[in-house]
C-alpha cells in the first residue's frame, strides 16, 4: 500500500511539470522520502469559448498548475483584460489554432461555445490528437446530437468514446466558479488515471 501511494504521488509531480517530495503521508513504519524531479513543461489547458465559465475555469486550471490558453474567434471577447488568469489569450478560429499549437498527452481541451455544428472541425481534430482529455459543454440531448454529427462525418466509435460531456448546469443555481470546480475535478480524475488517451 505504501509503495503504491509513493508511486502515485511521485508520478503526479512530473506529470504537472513540478519537482518536490513524494513520500507517504502516513502508515510507514520508517521515515521515507522520495524526490520526483519534473523536467517537463507545465501541462496545457486549452479553453475554446470566451465565456464567463472560461474565466472561472482559467483560474481553476492555473491553480492546478496548467498553462492556460483561452481561444475565441471573436476579437471583442478574447482579450487579456477579460481573462487575467490565462497565460495566453488568442483571438482566432479555434481549429486552426489547435492544429498549429503544441500539445501532448497531458493537454486538456475544453470546448465551451455550445455551437454544435460550428464546433465539429475543432472536435474532429481534437479527437485525432493524443490529448489527455477532450470535453464539450452541453446537455445530454446536445451531446447526443454532437455525437451523431461526428459519426456522420466519419469519426470512429473509439474516438467518440474519448469525448466527454461537460455538464450543462442550470445557470440559475450554479455559478461559473462552481461549474469550474466540477469540471476540473473530472479532469483531474480522468487525466490522473489515463482515461481518454489514445494509443500512438
Amino acid at each position: 500500500m505504501t509503495d503504491r501511494a509513493v508511486a502515485d504521488r511521485a508520478r503526479a509531480l512530473p506529470r504537472a511539470g513540478r519537482t518536490g517530495p513524494g513520500g507517504p503521508e502516513g502508515g510507514c513504519p520508517e521515515p521515507l522520502s522520495v524526490l520526483a524531479h519534473g523536467a517537463a513543461t507545465r501541462p496545457r489547458l486549452l479553453i475554446f469559448g470566451a465565456t464567463d465559465l472560461a474565466g472561472a475555469l482559467s483560474w481553476a486550471g492555473g491553480f492546478l498548475g496548467y498553462r492556460v490558453t483561452v481561444c475565441d474567434a471573436r476579437p471583442t471577447g478574447a482579450t487579456a483584460a477579460r481573462f487575467p488568469y490565462a497565460d495566453e489569450v488568442v483571438s482566432g478560429r479555434p481549429h486552426p489554432y489547435l492544429r498549429r499549437t503544441q500539445v501532448d498527452e497531458r493537454t486538456v481541451v475544453c470546448v465551451l461555445t455550445r455551437d454544435v455544428e460550428g464546433d465539429l472541425p475543432l472536435l474532429r481534430l481534437a479527437l485525432d490528437l493524443p490529448l489527455g482529455y477532450v470535453g464539450a459543454m452541453g446537455s445530454r440531448n446536445v451531446h447526443e446530437g454532437r455525437l451523431r454529427l461526428l459519426r456522420e462525418e466519419g469519426v470512429t466509435e473509439d474516438r467518440l468514446t474519448r469525448l466527454c460531456r461537460l455538464t450543462d448546469f442550470d445557470r440559475g443555481t450554479h455559478t461559473p466558479e462552481e461549474m469550474a470546480v466540477s469540471i476540473t475535478a473530472e479532469i483531474v480524475s480522468r487525466v490522473g488515471r489515463g482515461a481518454g488517451r489514445t494509443p500512438p
